[in-house]
C-alpha cells in the first residue's frame, strides 16, 4: 500500500486496490512514469532526504489520475541535484562529512548513482 496508506480521500480504486492487497492478488500497474530501462532509480534516498513527493510527480493529492508532470530527464534531475545538492566542496568538508556517523544523504552527480 506504501503512500497509498497515508491517503485521506478514499476512492473506489484506493478501495481496490486495498482488497487486492488483503487477497494478495497482484495489481496490473498502469505505469505512468517512464525512465528508460538502464536507469535505476530508488524512491528511499530521496524519501529519506526529505524529498516531497510533489517535487517531481505534481500535486499528486489534487489528481483524479496520475499524470507525468515533470520531464523527468537526466538533464532536470542533474539541474535538480545542483541547485539542492549542498555537495561538501573542500577536502576539510568532505572529511568532516566522513567523520558523521550517519551523514545526511546529499543529491549526488555520480553517473552510477543512476546508471548501473
Amino acid at each position: 500500500m506504501n503512500c497509498h496508506n497515508l491517503l485521506e480521500k478514499q476512492t473506489v480504486e484506493i478501495e481496490r486496490l486495498k482488497e487486492a492487497v488483503q487477497l494478495a492478488r497482484p495489481i496490473a500497474w498502469v505505469k505512468v512514469h517512464n525512465l528508460p530501462d538502464y536507469v535505476y532509480f530508488n524512491h528511499s534516498q530521496h524519501v529519506v532526504s526529505g524529498v516531497a513527493c510533489q517535487r517531481c510527480h505534481g500535486a499528486v493529492e489534487q489528481m483524479d489520475r496520475v499524470a507525468q508532470t515533470s520531464p523527468l530527464t537526466m538533464g532536470w534531475c542533474l539541474d535538480c541535484h545542483r541547485s539542492n545538492a549542498h555537495l561538501p566542496g573542500s577536502g576539510l568538508e568532505r572529511a568532516v562529512q566522513g567523520l558523521n556517523q550517519h551523514p545526511k544523504p546529499v543529491a549526488g552527480l555520480d553517473c552510477g548513482s543512476c546508471h548501473y
